[in-house]
């Protein structure tokens, strides 16, 4: 006999099996595994070969499994060292079965930091590709559960990237050890116990003694169902009692180091105030009582006084010194069922007042990366040599990689030579000067400009050193997008205003000029200097009448217009193609239409839109003269059309795409303002996208620009099909 026992785990429970019997000092006992695997035959096989290879090595195999192994008794029989333990749920060894119950009637799927470090290659050896595995977990599945036994720091990670993956919400509950703890120590002591009765049979006092740590094992079995710490308390009691004969047991917990209501056994009334004098005497971890009849003993958990205990009155006074040896061995487990007890209550607590997601995430996880997870920037860390410390979840998955792997890295790694150039000279600057830095940066991704908004702050250390930069950014593209057409929508309205008196002022004198100026032209002579200038004021003042025009659309008010029908876009491009296809044929550019007759009517001024989309074809008729001034293959303006979904709602898509000249960078936020124009004065007037972009709005569409300079401009307008409320 070798003295030295082996407790077999599956690969998932392994880690914390070790962690219990290295914190225990079991130096007698070890922890083995066996493959996880989801083919029983596996399991089987693999678990038989370790078995046969370590018969020598222990005295007894204990091998704790569940359904992974289908016919557990066969190993009894075919190794006589061998004992198994069949656990009907494996969880169960953690936290109380109840609990567990409740959370899979729930329709939660449960797991330990073991099963979730290997979740993706656990489901693909079961059989499931990625499809299937998220339609598995929709279907069944309402919360991902983690029980957090503290053994793997980064398991929350990975229960983030389960949950990413399936859709599914999740939970992270710390369960801690204490739990396995119980389970495996009463294992343990039964087995020593055995193999003590074994080799001392001739002893009757020794007899004796192994008869009580055996009584003292199927206590602990009591113990380990308990979920409450009165409960446990009060059991506690009642097992001093039957093992020492005493003739009363008291105790008194403790709570954030505050004395509690003493329980007695029996509960017969007792003077509290001299009971709690008397045990809050207690110096050390022990002590006999005065008469030496009984014993103080201090109940502790991790370093944590959870109660002291007197036991007195043994009516076998000669073994007291055993009863000494028992009973510190008892408090030791005492101390971890109460422990247990208290947490489980906790998380009782939680469960019913349905609190238990957020409470035990702020519990378990206050470290920063939770904070920076919660963030919608993109964080980093870097050293004083711009090399990569940490980022978050965020900015990891933007690089297609997991934030531990950044660590190391340098700029060069992630972006390009020029971006990685500017990046690390703004770290130098930042910690060479010592001052923070709010950075506004443009670039293109995807062919679309991106507006991001960078902080640099410096790092120090205890005694005031740089050690590095701490960086964080947002992508506001969107934001300014927003706030540019807020400014927009507020100049349109400040120009309605301007329009409103000054259009109604220049009207009527630039008629009166126009008249005259006609009157002029009909009486001179042909080919007179006066019928020249006559001319030029008539052409002239026509113009400034057209801007007029234009700068009245903006006074008008934003209401339900009689005139809004029914209306086929269909038609109204078809009429528009008419008006402009001499001018497009002339120039040599080929119409590419692609809008289905069979598209809904929308709401809207058919005459307002044919001033829109004759806008819009104007400017890419002049874009496409510029790039091409005579016939060429590209020289094209596609039309094209599409029914979409945002919001619940249906929508028509309307798009202009050109192979122009497309729109340099640093003006496409302006194109729509009121008078902007690239155009030469004679051509433009500024007011066509402004005004188009109004009417759009007032229809609860949307007009967006996409442009590169050289290549293309796309121009897409969004309209509701139903008519929406325009307030």
């Amino acid at each position: 006999m070798t003295g030295k026992l082996c407790l077999m785990f599956c690969e998932y429970l392994e880690r914390e099996a070790s962690a219990i019997t290295e914190s225990e000092g079991l130096d007698d006992v070890t922890v083995m595994k066996f493959p996880a695997h989801s083919d029983v035959q596996q399991n089987t096989e693999a678990l038989t070969k370790i078995i046969a290879s370590s018969k020598n090595t222990f005295d007894q195999i204990h091998i704790f499994c569940n359904s992974c192994i289908p016919e557990p008794g066969e190993f009894s029989k075919r190794f006589e060292h061998c004992r198994v333990h069949k656990i009907d749920q494996c969880f169960s060894l953690f936290i109380n079965s109840t609990l567990i119950d409740k959370y899979l009637k729930a329709g939660a799927h449960l797991s330990v930091p073991g099963s979730i470090k290997y979740w993706y290659h656990s489901l693909e050896k079961s059989g499931f590709d990625k499809q299937l595995i998220r339609q598995f977990f929709e279907e069944s599945v309402t919360k991902l559960i983690l029980l957090d036994t503290g053994v793997d720091l980064k398991s929350s990670d990975y229960l983030r990237e389960f949950s990413n993956f399936t859709g599914i919400p999740f939970e992270i509950v710390p369960v801690g050890l204490d739990f396995f703890r119980l389970f495996l120590i009463k294992t343990v002591l039964e087995w020593r116990l055995n193999c003590k009765s074994k080799q001392l049979q001739p002893f009757p006092s020794i007899n004796r003694q192994l008869a009580d740590y055996s009584m003292m094992c199927d206590l602990l079995s009591r113990l380990t169902r308990l979920t409450s710490e009165e409960e446990a308390i009060k059991t506690i009691l009642n097992i001093y009692v039957t093992l020492f004969a005493a003739d009363r047991v008291t105790y008194i917990p403790f709570k954030a180091g505050k004395p509690g209501n003493i329980y007695s056994q029996p509960a017969e009334p007792v003077d509290n105030e001299a009971v709690k004098n008397r045990l809050l005497s207690l110096q050390g971890d022990y002590a006999w009582t005065e008469s030496r009849d009984g014993f103080l003993l201090r109940i502790t958990y991790q370093n944590e006084v959870l109660g002291i205990l007197e036991s007195t009155g043994f009516a076998f006074p000669e073994y007291k010194e055993q009863y000494l040896n028992l009973a510190l061995m008892l408090t030791k487990v005492c101390g971890l069922v109460i422990s247990h007890a208290r947490t489980y209550q906790l998380l009782q607590e939680e469960i019913t007042e349905r609190k238990l997601t957020e409470e035990a995430l702020r519990i378990r996880e206050r470290d920063y990366r939770m904070l920076l997870e919660n963030l919608p920037q993109r964080i980093f860390y870097k050293d004083r040599n711009s090399v990569y410390v940490s980022c978050n979840e965020n900015l990891a998955r933007d690089l297609h990689i997991k934030p531990e792997e950044i660590v190391g890295k340098t700029d060069y790694d992630i972006h390009s030579k020029e971006l990685a150039d500017k990046y690390r000279a703004d770290d130098k600057r930042i910690i060479e000067s010592g001052k923070a830095e709010d950075i506004i940066e443009r670039y293109m991704k995807n062919g679309k400009e991106r507006i991001i908004h960078t902080i640099k702050i410096p790092i120090k250390d205890e005694q005031g050193n740089i050690i590095g930069v701490l960086g964080s950014f947002l992508d506001i593209t969107e934001k300014a997008a927003l706030e540019r057409e807020a400014m927009a929508n507020r100049q349109l309205a400040a120009l309605g205003e301007l329009a409103a008196g000054v259009g109604h002022e220049i009207n009527n004198p630039i008629t009166r000029v126009i008249n005259c100026a006609q009157i002029l032209f009909n009486k001179s002579t042909e080919g007179s200097k006066e019928k020249d200038l006559a001319s030029r004021i008539i052409k002239e003042s026509d113009r400034i009448a057209k801007i007029v025009h234009s700068l009245l659309f903006f006074a008008k008010p934003h209401t339900v217009s009689e005139e809004e029908v029914p209306t086929s876009l269909y038609k109204i491009m078809s009429d528009v193609l008419i008006l402009t296809n001499p001018q497009t044929r002339r120039d040599g550019i080929k119409i590419k239409c692609d809008i289905s007759q069979e598209l809904p009517n929308v709401f809207v001024h058919p005459q307002q839109f044919q001033q829109v989309f004759l806008n819009i074809i104007s400017n890419a008729r002049y874009a496409l003269n510029q790039k091409y001034p005579g016939t060429h293959d590209d020289k094209i303006l596609e039309i094209l059309s599409e029914e979409v979904t945002i919001d619940n709602h249906p929508y028509l898509k309307i798009i202009f795409y050109d192979h122009g000249i497309g729109i340099p960078a640093h003006i496409r936020d302006k194109v729509m303002d009121p008078f902007f124009t690239t155009k030469p004065r004679s051509i433009g007037t500024g007011l066509g996208l402004s005004i188009s972009h109004g009417i759009i709005k007032n229809y609860c569409g949307k007009l967006t620009i996409e442009s590169k300079e050289g290549e293309f401009t796309k121009i897409v307008i969004t309209l509701p099909i139903k008519k929406r409320n325009k307030s």
